[in-house]
């Protein structure tokens, strides 16, 4: 197998028979850097090709980077195929328990109470250190798509320990990722630091074996960082998220990115733009910064819940109204919902008002 001398396999080179061919004859190369060649030649359709090296490799490390690869990557039919060819492996009997879990969950990305009942029973039976790491990473992120994650000190040491020994390859560079964009959506939304957060989010970008979902994350965390003081790199950021989003073909995350995530942070920047498709919340935000009060208002009346406060939505009434108390209600909000990176930019509006 000749490899160019810089490591890159030549894009001719790379057929379903090669991957298949490195997965049986070649297992001296680690997944990860299989993976790292492969990306490097094709960054737009490295993924198939990898699936079929997934299927094929025999080694038993190669074999457990392959069970995270396909999770990570949400490649669905590639972890069904894993678990099947595998499932009578006494050596991959965890294994195979628990991304059977997380095949059972991925196809609909459920994030509720089901799933994280289902992930404290698991690891109640698993006995390897990894993979009830695996799924310590999958409880904190429940919490975290909950809006319910900070202080992750003493949680981020224990990782840090069991890193060290853990030996170098896909599965851990997959794992420190996530616990990297843990840590730095804890830091944003938890703590409102900015600078651990911007680190964690840089720090996520360079992992080499990072696929394109989880730089779809980065990317927004980083646009909302850049967002309190640096306009260009938070507009930049942002667009970095929308092309991996679709590389990806998160679509859901793709459509949110288009027509919320990135009209708020233009609307924040106080921009004026065409509303069309535009979630109706960043609709009234934008009515806002018009200048357009009573159209603001009535879109917020409507999208009222009594009995339930949406910070988001507090801070645009607040906005339209120039209202102190709201802003104080906002503020609090904020840091019961989960946005305490949020604060600032209600303290600042408040500073905006002048007393006659």
């Amino acid at each position: 197998m000749a490899i160019a001398n810089n490591g890159v396999l030549q894009k001719e080179q790379i057929t379903e028979q090669l991957m298949k061919d490195l997965a049986n004859n070649h297992p001296e190369l680690s997944f990860e850097q299989v993976l790292t060649m492969v990306k490097k030649t094709l960054p737009n359709d490295y993924v198939p090709l990898m699936n079929i090296y997934a299927l094929h490799v025999k080694r038993l490390r190669h074999v457990q980077d392959a069970f995270e690869y396909a999770n990570l990557f949400r490649q669905v039919d590639t972890l069904g195929k894993m678990i099947q060819i595998h499932e009578n492996d006494d050596l991959l009997q965890e294994w195979v328990q628990v991304y059977r879990f997380f095949y059972d969950f991925l196809p609909h990305l459920k994030i509720d109470d089901v799933l994280i009942r289902n992930i404290r029973n698991l690891f109640g039976l698993v006995e390897h250190p990894q993979l009830r790491m695996r799924l310590e990473i999958a409880e904190l992120n429940y919490f975290d798509n909950h809006g319910i994650i900070n202080n992750l000190t003493p949680m981020m040491k224990q990782f840090k320990e069991q890193f060290k020994t853990m030996p170098s390859g896909f599965f851990k560079s997959a794992l420190a990722a996530r616990v990297t964009l843990l840590a730095g959506n804890a830091s944003l939304f938890g703590d409102g630091d900015y600078e651990e957060a911007e680190r964690c989010y840089l720090a996520a970008t360079v992992i080499e074996a990072i696929p394109d979902v989880l730089l779809v994350t980065a990317y927004h965390g980083l646009g909302l960082v850049y967002l309190k003081d640096n306009k260009q790199q938070c507009l930049d950021a942002h667009q970095k998220a929308l092309f991996y989003a679709q590389r990806s073909k998160l679509d859901h995350y793709h459509q949110n990115l288009e027509y919320d995530y990135i009209p708020f942070v233009k609307n924040m920047l106080g921009e004026i733009f065409d509303i069309d498709h535009v979630t109706p919340k960043e609709q009234a935000h934008q009515y806002v910064v018009r200048g357009e009060t009573r159209k603001a208002l009535e879109i917020i009346s409507q999208l009222e819940t009594p009995g339930k406060k949406d910070a988001h939505l507090l801070f645009y009434k607040a906005k339209a109204l120039k209202s102190i108390p709201l802003f104080f209600e906002t503020i609090k909000a904020f840091s019961s919902e989960g946005y305490t990176h949020m604060i600032g930019f209600a303290e600042k509006e408040i500073k905006k008002i002048k007393f006659f």
